[in-house]
């Protein structure tokens, strides 16, 4: 018989969209004590649709349960409710099914959440200290380099750049 790992996640994305700049932090805590934190820093993104914060919090949610074994029951605490929502329902807003990037990550969110045994996800606000460090890893990781200049369009004649 085999036990199943339980393990308590608080992830956090943060996009940026001055440059375009997205990443996230993660902080897990396994049943025998353990505590890790990562964070990473994602390609820039360009067809958000000015959703980068969405993509960057279903990418924080994929990327922390990527590494855990499959059948892990995992309890998951995030700051997005509305990504919350979407990854409790497994169904995205119509509205965002047309936004590559946002739908992508979302499928990717819903990928992983699937591996596990069960998946409890709740909101959780930034005071709590485990989600406080998870923001600020994510913050890290979204930050531009230093002298990077705005990526954002402007005029009312901009076209936009498609894909992620």
């Amino acid at each position: 018989m085999t036990t199943k790992t339980y393990i308590q996640i608080w992830c956090d994305g943060s996009y940026r969209s001055e440059h375009r700049t997205i990443g996230f932090g993660w902080v897990r805590a396994h049943d025998g004590g353990q505590t890790e934190t990562r964070s990473e820093k994602l390609p820039p993104l360009r067809d958000s649709h000015n959703h980068g914060s969405d993509v960057a919090e279903f990418s924080a949610f994929a990327g922390a349960l990527a590494p855990l074994p499959d059948g892990s029951l995992v309890h998951v605490h995030m700051d997005c409710r509305n990504v919350v929502d979407a990854l409790n329902a497994e169904r995205l807003s119509p509205k965002h099914m047309g936004m590559p990037a946002v739908k992508g990550a979302f499928e990717r969110a819903v990928a992983q959440k699937k591996r596990m045994s069960d998946v409890q996800i709740t909101f959780t606000s930034d005071s709590n200290p485990r989600m406080g460090e998870a923001h600020r890893l994510s913050r890290e990781a979204s930050t531009p380099p230093k002298g990077a200049k705005s990526l954002k369009r402007r005029g009312k004649h901009a076209h936009p750049v498609r894909g992620f």
